[in-house]
């Protein structure tokens, strides 16, 4: 534990304070000083510790090998690596070095294995010009940036010594600046071939027939040249140019005029490794999408390198399990299968490396060293109590005495967050402090002290101390606490929020990298819900107290402060929120549900498995329901609405996305939260929870074991338009979604190539059906289209704080008769297809 002393006097001996204690001081600045936070959010996006290689002249190597009798069936190699791109050109094309393109089989022979970029070489001799050598070699094609921020390469996999005959080709696609889970499985099953795959985060790259190494087990079975990640970004990356694209990909002007002769744009390209682990078994796509998605580089850091560590018990299960697809109602009596695997794999990891347990040797090499962790799931009996027993004492002793090592060599640095955070904290702090570094154990992690001092907790702090009331008011506080209070409104909420902004930032950074533990904490301690009615509580107070006009506290607190606590929604709900508020709170609603939408969500892939943990989490359905779609705080700030909405519509704007939302909320409470607490809104808003109510809709109508949730649904939808007037955002979410199924079943934006004809026409007739057995046309539709402009204002369904001349008055005209003319369509094509008896 590190040692911090604080000297106050010469005459008196420094004050010596603990790592926690120090700590729990530099985070206690975060109530009192905004710039504090700025100060520690470079900590909370990176990593507890990583191995920077650097593209051009770094490698890894295992001194002691691999002992292939314990591979000789199968093995799984996990690494959590990060690509990170600079501006800088890459050293080879400053010395105009020409690297190696993709090989074919001609080629394969040929180039000198050190031109390579190498994600693994493992072979029985170091040697090129033994034939007699066995083993396996998987390199790495040119790097290509991709207008998505995309990383692709081609992998080409072939056994040794080289063949035509055993060689794999796959093309690997990875986020820049993102930390991925890459698994290299390969098998060597009894009966059948051979099979070598390839995954990203969960998602299958490709597999293909690949030769297994073939060790003579009878004498030394040992791999004794064992290379991972030997200049992997060498010649750097080239970006996609519209020079580099096809023909109909390019503009006209560029079609005629002359090819240009300037050389592409290269990107220098290292890679940032948090840990690597060697396992014996067959690791499917699903198992690694369970790992990508709930662990997390953070959680296999803090198990020593293990990347296959017990997840967390609430995250992903205590709803039901989203990992199934059947109903998330209470808490289940049995953990899902695939977290007992994940479970049963900790321990069968053969080698297991972390950038934590790493100490740098000189300035060219960093040793990572393998740490025993007690305890084993293999020993624990299947049947009976678990009692209590001696843990497990590991033997990692080989034959030079010394434990598993992996060392990277070459021009690599080690990035230890915590030695950073100490040494910073020095510079900014008074002068006094000295910080004694000996006793600083590298294995310590900068997340898990955070966590420890309560990190969380003095994120949102100043958000509840900036709601006390005025003295001798509602409650009987001194005075120096209430002034305190007002300082800290006046501080949130003065710059356009800025503090306020930073706050939520630093909390989504702690969501976005601190790993599975704080999802654990948020989760259970209800962070998001605390937030939410903090901030409501804040703004009114603000509001009242006109902090947004005000130009000083002095000012500020001359305004008569009374009691802001009602329970009429116009009142208790914020009519002023910031921007970079609002901005920052998207942030935090799109970390907690997970990656960006894909094309390909709704195909049934492990990419769609991948998306529906992540979006099925409780932590993405908290925020979504506890923060996101808190009318009552973003329900008077169209522009901070719109843009919770967009966040929330790109995450769940599939069928898949509407069927979690349709399973967490009935349809009829969705309804009724539009009809009471958002009565009239910008369309723009309107069309974004149409989004959602369409991809309900959806997910219900295609739904094929329960017909009857649908029948439900457009009833809920029928009986709310039957009580909405024309101009509302009720109607037009309601009408809005209709068509939008419409014209998704003839296909017109294209999101429905993916499924046959006849699925698609299912849903249409299911639609009209509905609407058949609802009374649309027979009531709910005559009865809207009587509404026309000589019923008066209330068929305009303009609010009273509208003008009769306002610019707005003439939007809410267009809007009504849109509206009309909706419900006229509707009305004709459900009189189209119902009987002669209007069944």
């Amino acid at each position: 534990m590190p040692q911090i002393t604080e000297d106050v006097n010469d005459d008196k001996e420094p004050e010596s304070l603990s790592l926690s204690e120090y700590t729990f001081r530099q985070l206690s600045d975060i109530v009192q000083d905004p710039e504090a936070v700025k100060r520690l959010q470079p900590f909370l996006r990176q990593q507890d510790a990583v191995c920077c290689l650097n593209g051009e002249s770094s490698y890894g190597e295992l001194p002691m090998g691999l002992d292939w009798s314990i591979f000789r069936k199968a093995y799984t190699l996990l690494i959590w690596i990060k690509p990170v791109l600079s501006s800088t050109p890459p050293a080879s094309q400053k010395r105009k070095k020409t690297w190696h393109q993709a090989p074919s089989a001609s080629k394969i022979m040929i180039v000198n294995e050190k031109d390579r970029r190498l994600w693994y070489r493992w072979s029985t001799h170091d040697s090129d010009d033994k034939d007699s050598r066995a083993g396996i070699c998987v390199q790495s094609g040119p790097w290509k940036l991709t207008e998505n921020n995309q990383l692709e390469s081609t992998l080409t996999a072939f056994a040794l010594p080289p063949s035509f005959h055993s060689m794999v080709q796959i093309p690997i696609r990875l986020p820049a600046n993102e930390f991925s889970l890459v698994g290299f499985t390969h098998n060597f099953p009894y009966l059948k071939k051979p099979q070598w795959t390839v995954t990203v985060n969960g998602v299958l790259q490709g597999r293909g027939e690949l030769k297994y190494p073939a060790v003579d087990t009878t004498g030394t079975p040992y791999l004794e040249s064992v290379i991972v990640l030997q200049n992997l970004g060498a010649g750097g990356v080239t970006q996609e140019m519209a020079a580099n694209l096809e023909d109909h990909s390019k503009p006209a002007s560029e079609l005629t005029s002359s090819p240009s002769e300037s050389p592409d744009e290269k990107l220098s390209l290292d890679f940032h490794v948090a840990s690597m682990a060697f396992h014996a078994d067959v690791i499917g796509p699903e198992l690694q999408a369970l790992m990508s998605t709930t662990g997390g580089p953070s959680l296999s850091l803090q198990q020593g390198g293990k990347v296959a560590t017990p997840l967390p018990p609430i995250e992903n299960w205590s709803k039901g399990s989203s990992l199934d697809h059947g109903p998330n109602v209470g808490i289940p009596l049995a953990v899902h299968p695939l977290s007992l695997q994940v479970q049963h794999l900790q321990d069968k990891a053969i080698h297991y490396f972390g950038a934590a347990s790493s100490s740098p040797k000189g300035k060219k090499r960093i040793i990572w060293t393998q740490t025993p962790l007690p305890g084993s799931f293999s020993s624990t009996p299947k049947v009976g109590l678990i009692q209590p027993a001696i843990p497990d004492t590991f033997d990692y002793e080989n034959n030079d005495g010394s434990r598993p090592i992996l060392q990277f060599k070459g021009q690599v640095q080690l990035c230890h967050a915590l030695s950073e955070f100490l040494m910073s904290s020095t510079e900014t702090e008074a002068s006094g402090y000295e910080i004694d570094f000996s006793p600083l154990d590298s294995s310590q992690q900068l997340s898990i002290v955070l966590q420890e001092q309560g990190l969380l907790t003095f994120l949102i702090l100043p958000f509840f101390l900036a709601q006390l009331p005025a003295a001798g008011h509602a409650v009987e506080l001194q005075q120096s606490l209430q002034e305190q209070s007002l300082k800290m409104l006046y501080s949130l909420y003065t710059n356009d929020g800025a503090w306020a902004a930073s706050l939520i930032e630093a909390l989504a950074d702690c969501l976005e990298n601190g790993g599975s533990r704080v999802h654990e904490q948020v989760l259970q301690n209800g962070i998001l819900h605390m937030l939410s009615s903090a901030l409501r509580l804040s703004l009114l107070r603000a509001q009242q107290k006109s902090v947004r006009s005000s130009k000083s506290l002095e000012e500020c607190s001359e305004v008569e402060e009374e009691s802001w606590w009602s329970p009429n929604h116009d009142e208790s709900c914020p009519s002023w929120i910031p921007m970079p508020i609002a901005k920052a709170c998207a942030r935090l609603v799109l970390v907690a549900c997970g990656g960006k939408r894909r094309e390909d969500e709704d195909d049934g892939s492990n990419n769609s498995l991948l998306t529906h943990w992540q979006r099925g989490s409780d932590l993405a359905l908290t925020a979504i329901f506890g923060f996101a779609l808190n009318l009552d705080l973003w329900g008077k700030q169209e522009e901070a609405l719109l843009c919770m909405l967009s966040i929330v519509g790109s995450r769940y704007g599939t069928i898949a996305g509407g069927q979690l939302l349709r399973r967490q909320i009935p349809l009829q409470s969705f309804l009724d939260l539009l009809r009471s607490r958002l009565e009239f809104a910008a369309p723009e808003v309107g069309n974004q929870l149409a989004v959602l109510l369409q991809h309900m809709l959806l997910a219900s109508l295609s739904h094929s074991k329960n017909i009857s949730i649908g029948e439900y649904d457009i009833h809920a939808c029928c009986s709310a338009l039957s009580d909405l007037p024309l101009g509302s955002v009720g109607t037009h979410v309601i009408l809005t979604s209709w068509m939008s199924i419409l014209e998704w079943c003839n296909n017109g934006d294209g999101s429905n190539s993916s499924m046959d004809e006849e699925h698609v026409l299912n849903i249409c007739k299911k639609l009209g059906r509905n609407l058949i057995m609802s009374q649309y046309h027979d009531v709910v539709a005559p009865m809207l289209l009587s509404r026309t402009v000589f019923c008066g204002e209330r068929s305009m369904s303009m609010p009273d704080t509208l003008g009769e001349g306002s610019s707005e008055t003439g939007e809410a005209q267009k809007l009504w008769q849109k509206h009309w003319r909706m419900a006229l369509a509707l009305f004709v094509w459900v009189t189209s297809i119902a009987g002669p008896e209007g069944v």
